[in-house]
C-alpha cells in the first residue's frame, strides 16, 4: 500500500525528528537539505495575510509563522509611509506580534499602539482641515495643535503644514469679509487691490465666493453713496427726493434693498412726526423749514394718514362722532346751493382734522381750478380705463358725466399721492336681468328677504306655479320644487328648501345688490324691499382705489368725493359696505374746472 508524502513525513512524538530524511522516505528529492519545518512548508504551504512562512496547523494561538516573516510583515505594515491603519490590518498586526519573543514583542507592541493613535489623530485632523468652507476656528486650531503632537514623527510635517495653511487662508478670509462686507463707507482704490491680494491667495471655492462679492461691491458702492447723502441731509425730503431715493433703491443688486428702503420708510416718518405729532415749538420749527407742497405730499405718509382712524378695508370702523360723514349728511347737500353746502360741511369737519387733511383740502380745491397733470410714477395711476363692455349696452350707455367726473376724481388723487397703484373698474353700465340675478342670489345665499315666513310663502308658491323658472334662469331646481309641493304649507319645509337647500345651487353672492326691475312678477322669485339698481340706468359706478388711507371708508375720501359732485349712498351699509360703489351726487364744486 502507497503511503502520502504528508504522511510519511509526519512525526509520531517532539523526538521523531531523526538524521534520517523524510526525503528519502518519500521519494521526494527536491525537499532534500531541507529541514523538517521547511519540508512542511513545501508540502502544504497556506499563505496568512501575505505574510512568508504562515502554514495551517499552527498552535492553538492562530496560524503557524515564524517569527522572521512576522518582524518582515510588521515592519511593512509599520511603515511611515502607510496611509493610517484600518482595523483588519491592526487585527493582523497584534496577531504577528504575539508570535514574536517578549522583547520584540515590546518593541513592536509599542510601535504599533504609537501608530494607532497616529491614525486616530489623523482621522480627526482629516475632518478639521479638509474641505474647509469658512474660516477655521480658535477652537478648531487649538484642537488641530493637539492632535498633531500626537501624529508619529515622521508623519507630523505634513499636517502641521497643512494647519499653517489653513489658519493663514481663514485669515485672509476674514479680512476679506471685513473689507467687503464689513466696511460702511465706498471702498477705496487700495482698498479694492487688498481685497484682491487677499482673494488670490484664498482656495479656488472660496477665491470665486469672494470675487463675486467683491464685484458687486464696487458695483453697488457708488448707489449706496448716493442713497446715505441722500437721508443724511437736512430738512424734509420732499416727494421727488422720496422717489429718486426709491429709484436708486430698484438698481441695487447687492441684496441690501430692504434695509435700504426701511431707512426711507423711517425717514419719512420721522419727518412727518416732527410735523404732525411734535410739540408746538417742534411742529413750528419744522413747518419754517417746509413749504406747503412738502406738507401736502406728507398727506400721504402712512402714519399720517392714519390721523385718528382705525381698523382695516373689510371693517367699518367709526372714529369720534364728530368727524364721520355719514350717507344722510353726504344726502342733505342736494338741498339748496350745493357748492356751498360742501364748503359749510368741511368748515364743520375742519376743527377735528389734522394738518394734512386740511392740506388735502386746499390740493382739492387747486386741483379743481388748474387741473395739473400727475407726473413721475403718479402718472401711471392716473387713468381710469372703462371696458367697452361697462361702458354700453345694447340698450344703454353708462352716464358720460358720470364718467367724466370719475375721471377727473382718479387725476386728483394720483396727482395728490392718494392712490399707489392704477384703479379698476368693477362695473358700469348693468342689464336688468344681470341686476335680477345678483340680487336674487344675495337675497338667497344670505337668507336677506326670506327671514320672514310671509316672504319664504310668496315663493314657495310663486315656484309651484312656475316650477321655478324665472328669466330665463331656473332659480329652484324642480326636485326641490317638488319638495315645495309636497310641504303643503309647512313654513319648517319651506324654510329648510329655500334658505339651506336653494342657496347651495346658487353661485355665491357676498355683496349686497339692488334690484333690476320694479315690483311685480318680473322680479320674482327675489321679494326682497330694495329699489332699481343705478347701474341699470348707467347712473353708477363700481371703482376700486388703492388708497393710502388705511381704511377704505376714511370720511376724507368722502368729504373729497363731495369736491367732484361724487358720493358713496351703500357705505354705511351694514350688510354690505360697498365703499367702491360711486354716483353723481351734485354739481362739480369748482366752476372752471374743464371738462373732461
Amino acid at each position: 500500500m502507497q503511503v502520502s508524502p504528508i504522511a510519511a513525513v509526519a512525526p509520531t512524538s517532539p523526538t521523531s525528528q531523526t538524521s534520517t530524511s523524510a526525503s528519502s522516505r518519500s521519494g521526494r528529492p527536491e525537499l532534500r537539505g531541507m529541514s523538517y519545518d521547511e519540508q512542511v512548508a513545501a508540502l502544504a504551504p497556506v499563505q496568512m495575510k501575505g505574510a512568508p512562512g504562515a502554514v495551517e496547523g499552527g498552535d492553538q494561538g492562530g496560524p503557524k509563522i515564524s517569527k522572521g516573516a512576522a518582524k518582515k510583515r510588521l515592519d511593512e505594515i509599520l511603515d511611515p509611509s502607510n496611509t493610517p491603519l484600518s482595523d483588519d490590518v491592526v487585527g493582523e498586526a497584534r496577531s504577528l506580534v504575539d508570535r514574536l519573543g517578549d522583547k520584540k514583542q515590546a518593541e513592536y507592541g509599542g510601535a504599533l499602539d504609537a501608530r494607532v493613535a497616529s491614525g486616530e489623530a489623523e482621522a480627526r485632523l482629516g475632518a478639521l482641515l479638509d474641505h474647509l468652507d469658512a474660516p477655521i476656528t480658535a477652537a478648531a486650531t487649538a484642537e488641530a495643535e493637539g492632535l498633531i503632537e500626537k501624529v508619529a514623527d515622521n508623519r507630523r510635517a505634513p499636517w502641521a503644514a497643512k494647519l499653517t495653511e489653513c489658519v493663514a487662508w481663514g485669515a485672509a478670509a476674514t479680512e476679506v469679509a471685513e473689507i467687503v462686507e464689513g466696511a460702511s463707507k465706498p471702498l477705496g482704490d487700495a482698498d479694492v487691490a487688498r481685497a484682491e491680494a487677499l482673494i488670490a491667495s484664498l482656495p479656488a471655492e472660496q477665491q470665486a465666493k469672494w470675487k463675486k462679492a467683491l464685484a458687486l461691491r464696487v458695483e453697488n458702492d457708488p448707489i449706496e453713496a448716493q442713497l446715505e447723502a441722500g437721508l443724511s441731509a437736512g430738512g424734509m425730503l420732499t416727494q421727488e427726493r422720496v422717489d429718486a431715493l426709491k429709484a436708486l433703491i430698484g438698481t441695487l443688486t447687492n441684496g441690501r434693498g430692504a434695509a435700504w428702503q426701511k431707512r426711507l420708510d423711517d425717514r419719512v416718518a420721522a419727518d412727518a412726526a416732527q410735523v404732525f405729532e411734535g410739540d408746538e415749538k417742534t411742529r413750528s420749527t419744522a413747518l419754517s423749514t417746509m413749504s406747503a407742497e412738502q406738507v401736502t405730499e406728507r398727506a400721504g405718509d402712512k402714519k399720517t394718514r392714519r390721523g385718528k382712524y382705525k381698523g382695516d378695508q373689510l371693517t367699518r370702523v367709526e372714529f369720534d362722532k364728530e368727524h364721520e360723514v355719514s350717507v344722510s349728511t353726504l344726502k342733505g347737500l342736494k338741498t339748496g346751493d350745493y357748492a356751498a353746502n360742501v364748503e359749510a360741511l368741511v368748515a364743520e369737519k375742519s376743527e377735528h382734522m389734522n394738518l394734512s387733511q386740511k392740506a388735502l383740502i386746499a390740493k382739492a380745491k387747486e386741483f379743481l381750478s388748474k387741473e395739473p397733470k400727475p407726473s413721475g410714477a403718479r402718472a401711471a395711476f392716473a387713468e381710469l380705463d372703462v371696458p367697452a363692455n361697462m361702458a354700453a349696452s345694447p340698450d344703454l350707455s353708462l352716464d358720460g358725466d358720470l364718467i367724466a367726473r370719475m375721471k377727473r376724481f382718479t387725476r386728483f388723487a394720483a396727482w395728490a399721492g392718494l392712490i399707489g397703484a392704477k384703479p379698476k373698474v368693477n362695473d358700469g353700465v348693468r342689464s336688468p336681468a344681470n341686476a335680477h340675478k345678483l340680487s336674487t342670489r344675495y337675497m338667497f345665499t344670505s337668507g336677506i328677504g326670506l327671514g320672514g315666513s310671509g316672504n319664504r310663502k310668496v315663493v314657495a308658491d310663486w315656484a309651484i306655479a312656475h316650477n321655478g323658472k324665472a328669466d330665463d334662469q331656473q332659480w329652484i331646481p324642480t326636485d326641490l320644487v317638488a319638495e315645495l309641493k309636497a310641504a303643503n304649507g309647512d313654513d319648517a319645509v319651506y324654510k329648510t328648501v329655500l334658505i339651506d337647500k336653494v342657496k347651495t345651487r346658487i353661485t355665491q353672492q357676498v355683496d349686497q345688490a339692488a334690484e333690476g326691475y320694479p315690483e311685480g312678477e318680473k322680479r320674482m322669485p327675489n321679494v326682497r324691499p330694495t329699489g332699481i339698481s343705478l347701474h341699470c340706468s348707467g347712473q353708477a359706478m363700481d371703482v376700486s382705489y388703492a388708497w393710502v388711507f388705511s381704511n377704505s371708508y376714511d370720511p376724507m375720501i368722502d368729504l373729497l368725493a363731495a369736491y367732484f359732485g361724487l358720493w358713496r349712498p351703500v357705505k354705511d351699509s351694514k350688510s354690505s359696505p360697498e365703499y367702491w360703489h360711486y354716483e353723481k351726487l351734485g354739481s362739480v364744486v369748482a366752476s372752471d374746472a374743464t371738462a373732461d
